[in-house]
């Protein structure tokens, strides 16, 4: 039996008022679409007391995203990530916790292992349908292409989006290598900019081997050069250090996006042979539907045609036998002694 909390009116507490009544098939449809969510309160009655969304496990609001650098959003739906894709209102890199068991998932692979459980389902569904005896003018296998064409054309968005993936991820390792090109270019600068400074200052030792060391706290030239060549080399360093390591936390970035781009290809390859796997199946099981009930439509057609025959046959026997033609009379005779006239004998 169901959930006593499933067989009640309710209400939404939304930022106009109270809206409903809605029921729980409602409800249900509202948390798919994201129109309903952790944050959304509920009640029995438009007067309240207003407990959240969560609290009714059969709305099945388990699942949190959290953006990069961000606070998780509240809890929503499964299938609710669904449109938030589209609508770019979330990525699909992002993260998404699955709220009772504590796992996490990249949004685009729970979201994808949702529709996959959603299509056995549905295969199940009519696998278990009965469509051993279906009326020869029944839609099943026009509704059955429906839901294949349908299932087509989501497998197919789901893979355009692992492909705009990948392309973004293709986009930020060339983004990457550029940068890293530009950093090793800054370094070769500066190291050349170090070269020259070092032989100038050698260049100043040489000249100021000569020069007294009282010579230097009087304000000489060579000396104050000197100390301004010396800031000058030991700033460079600094940047130089800074510029290295920089070019090192972008080639770690560079190896995990590789390392990423790897799985996300190897994840996009067996996503798509599970998806193939699954279009061929509904169209194997399409031909022997369709099969099925031309052999159906064909034995109605025979049983008609047999029916009719017995009926004719049986109207043939009901009907009573024609009447016999009168049996000929005595035939006329001519009598000599009659005048010639005709006399019945």
């Amino acid at each position: 039996m169901p959930d006593d909390s499933t067989l009640h009116q309710w209400y939404v507490n939304a930022e106009t008022g109270p809206q409903g009544p809605f029921s729980f098939d409602q409800l249900k449809t509202r948390a798919v679409t994201h129109a309903l969510h952790g944050g959304t309160e509920l009640a029995r009655s438009p007067d309240g007391p207003w407990s959240p969304a969560t609290s009714l496990p059969e709305l099945e609001l388990e699942w949190r995203v959290t953006p990069e650098n961000g606070d998780p959003l509240p809890a929503c739906h499964i299938l609710a990530l669904r449109g938030q894709v589209e609508n770019e209102d979330i990525q699909p890199y992002w993260d998404v916790e699955h709220v009772p068991t504590g796992e996490v998932y990249d949004v685009v692979d729970a979201l994808c292992s949702a529709l996959l459980a959603q299509n056995h389902i549905l295969e199940e569904k009519l696998a278990a349908s009965p469509l051993a005896e279906p009326d020869p003018g029944s839609e099943a296998p026009r509704d059955l292409r429906l839901r294949a064409d349908a299932a087509d054309r989501e497998a197919a968005k789901w893979k355009r989006l692992y492909d705009d993936e990948i392309a973004r991820n293709e986009d930020r390792e060339r983004e990457l290598r550029r940068r890293i090109e530009d950093l090793r270019d800054g370094q070769r600068k500066t190291s050349e900019r170090i070269k020259a400074l070092e032989r100038r200052r050698r260049q100043l030792e040489e000249a100021s081997l000569g020069v007294k060391p009282e010579s230097l706290d009087g304000g000489d030239v060579p000396a104050l050069a000197y100390r301004e060549l010396q800031l000058q080399m030991e700033h460079l360093m600094d940047s130089l250090h800074l510029r290295t390591r920089q070019l090192e936390r972008a080639r770690e970035k560079l190896h995990e996006l590789e390392d990423e781009l790897a799985r996300e290809r190897s994840r996009a390859r067996e996503q798509e042979e599970e998806s193939d796997g699954l279009h061929q199946e509904t169209l194997e099981q399409l031909t022997r539907l369709e099969q099925a009930h031309m052999d159906l439509t064909r034995s109605y057609r025979d049983l008609n045609d047999r029916a009719i025959r017995l009926n004719n046959q049986r109207t043939d026997a009901d009907d009573p036998e024609p009447e016999a033609p009168p049996a000929p009379g005595p035939k006329p005779s001519r009598d000599s002694g009659n005048d010639g006239k005709l006399k019945m004998t």
